[in-house]
């Protein structure tokens, strides 16, 4: 993967075998776009926050506020911080 807007100007072969050209990656967990733009990492974050935070507003019934509060801050909002 090459950052920047340069062009690619060669292929990189390992073996013989052309690796492919992507527009991002995740390396240790955080998304790296070849524009060094942070918003494919934050989309992800912010994708993955809502998927947990739309769950627990499914699996609470009761109208007692205080368990679905206590599990967002245990399960949500770890993932923002």
């Amino acid at each position: 993967m090459t950052s920047g807007k340069g062009e690619i100007i060669d292929q990189f072969h390992i073996r013989g075998s052309p690796l492919p050209v992507v527009s991002s990656c995740r390396d240790l967990g955080i998304i790296i776009s070849n524009n060094l733009s942070p918003s494919a990492h934050i989309n992800d974050i912010v994708f993955k926050a809502h998927q947990r935070a739309n769950l627990i507003l499914r699996c609470f019934v009761s109208h007692n506020t205080s368990l679905p509060v206590r599990s967002f801050v245990t399960y949500v909002r770890p993932l923002l911080e």
